[in-house]
């Protein structure tokens, strides 16, 4: 048996199982007959098997178990007991507390090895798109500090019309033009790429922490 050890006398552990499936499936606890599952709820759902895994395990035909699935027939009593021991096992074990098999610790550590690959290829589209972005916020910021400063300009030369204050004017124009929304947009593209590559290094970094403490 798969979770429980049997008792004395099989047609003990018979009744207890049917009783441990009963309380999961049906609606009526105490029942003996064929009965109708709860609405909702389905023994292979909570197993994670299908119809045709599931009558396998139990020893029975597919056509079996589907109708018992839908009330329209009982279990031979081996079969009972084993699907009793197998509810047991799904109450009383979850994936967390359970040991793992040699197949997930295989999975985990190829897991690992894709992460840190992952990792490796995050670390070069930052440093890429870091350098994409650096030429373009300076540029930004170049063309910011200039508007301040002929803002400033105009304010000491309140004498319109002159070559100087003509000059100031043009070279304003000049300046807020190529402070176009085309750039703007650039920069802010960048930007979340940057700010996605940082949340992406970030979780992988810390995915990476906990596989390694748990292996």
């Amino acid at each position: 048996m798969l979770g429980i050890k049997p008792c004395g006398k099989k047609i003990n552990h018979f009744r207890f199982c049917h009783n441990i499936v009963a309380k999961f499936l049906f609606v009526e606890k105490n029942a003996t007959k064929t009965q109708k599952m709860k609405k909702g709820f389905n023994p292979r759902e909570v197993l994670g098997l299908t119809q045709h895994q599931i009558a396998k395990l139990l020893n029975v035909s597919r056509s079996q178990w589907s109708m018992y699935e839908l009330g329209q027939r009982d279990l031979p009593a081996s079969a009972f007991l084993v699907l009793g021991d197998m509810m047991v096992f799904a109450k009383t074990i979850t994936v967390q507390t359970a040991p793992k098999t040699e197949h997930q610790l295989k999975q985990e550590a190829s897991l690992q090895i894709a992460l840190q690959k992952l990792l490796q290829e995050n670390a070069y589209q930052l440093e890429r798109v870091a350098r994409k972005l650096a030429p373009l916020e300076q540029k930004h910021q170049a063309q910011l500090k200039t508007l301040q400063l002929l803002a400033y300009l105009k304010t000491q030369n309140l004498n319109t019309g002159t070559p100087q204050s003509k000059n100031l004017e043009r070279i304003t124009t000049q300046t807020i033009n190529g402070v176009t929304l085309k750039d703007l947009l650039q920069i802010v593209k960048w930007q979340m790429k940057l700010e996605m590559l940082q949340a992406e290094k970030q979780w992988l970094e810390e995915r990476l922490k906990i596989m390694s403490d748990e292996l």
